[in-house]
């Protein structure tokens, strides 16, 4: 099961990657306590999306009731029979895997898009672990974020398209990241995927922007010195027509 696999993976990643903050959405609080001490990471910030009362939080965590959507603003907020599958995915989505799961109230609530939620919090994150199968509408931008631990679902069900791994890899990938490991759960449907950035992507893209900015340079410095040159030639040509007009007028002087 994957929490026992992350445990093998996550200290590699914070050594390869640099690790210094993580931000939990929901996620399994024992599991991360665990690594968070494990790895010395001490900066970690719970979103508590599933607003789970019972649980006891570390108290050097920063705790933040709050639910991540795609934007900023309302949002309906399903609560599902089992409540770790409680979210913003209605029962009649999750169905198809949970065929007895149902909804027990939908309530409208106030979500921050991921982006605006970082402009709010202090200091560098750059882990984010998503409990939930929504990572595909909570990661649109990579913001300063190296590795992304999200939930996903591996299915081909029409129904479950928008939550499955397929679209989840194409945005991660779109964002500059790669897979780097998928982790079974205990729903044979149902895996932890690990992304991190892409650096040799990364790296590309630096030499193409570089490229491009060498090549302006040269093509501004040509266009520089054409213009120096036109602006000589301007005043050759205004030297040579007051020499010609000067002579044109000691001509006149002497007829």
């Amino acid at each position: 099961m994957y929490k026992e696999d992350i445990k093998t993976i996550f200290p590699l990643l914070k050594e390869l990657y640099d690790l210094d903050g993580l931000i939990l959405v929901g996620s399994d609080v024992s599991v991360w306590k665990s690594l968070s001490e494990q790895t010395n990471i001490k900066d970690v910030h719970y979103v508590n999306t599933q607003e789970q009362k019972q649980i006891s939080f570390p108290n050097e965590w920063h705790i933040h009731e709050q639910l991540l959507a795609k934007e900023d603003g309302i949002v309906s907020y399903y609560e599902l029979s089992n409540s770790q599958l409680s979210g913003t995915i209605p029962s009649e989505v999750l169905n198809t895997l949970w065929r007895n799961l149902r909804t027990v109230d939908v309530r409208e609530k106030k979500a921050l898009s991921l982006e605006t939620f970082m402009s709010n919090v202090s200091a560098r994150k750059n882990v984010l672990i998503v409990n939930s199968f929504d990572a595909v509408d909570i990661v649109q931008k990579s913001i300063g974020i190296e590795v992304v631990v999200a939930h996903t679902i591996d299915s081909d069900d029409e129904s479950l398209i928008h939550y499955s791994k397929n679209t989840l890899d194409a945005q991660m990938k779109k964002l500059g990241y790669k897979a780097v490991a998928l982790l079974e759960d205990k729903h044979p449907q149902v895996f932890l995927a690990v992304y991190a950035v892409d650096k040799e992507k990364q790296k590309k893209e630096l030499e193409t922007i570089n490229a491009t900015l060498q090549t302006k340079i040269q093509e501004s410095e040509k266009l520089a010195q054409e213009q120096v040159a036109l602006k000589e030639e301007k005043q050759k040509i205004a030297q040579a027509l007051e020499i010609e007009k000067a002579n044109v007028v000691k001509l006149q002087k002497e007829k």
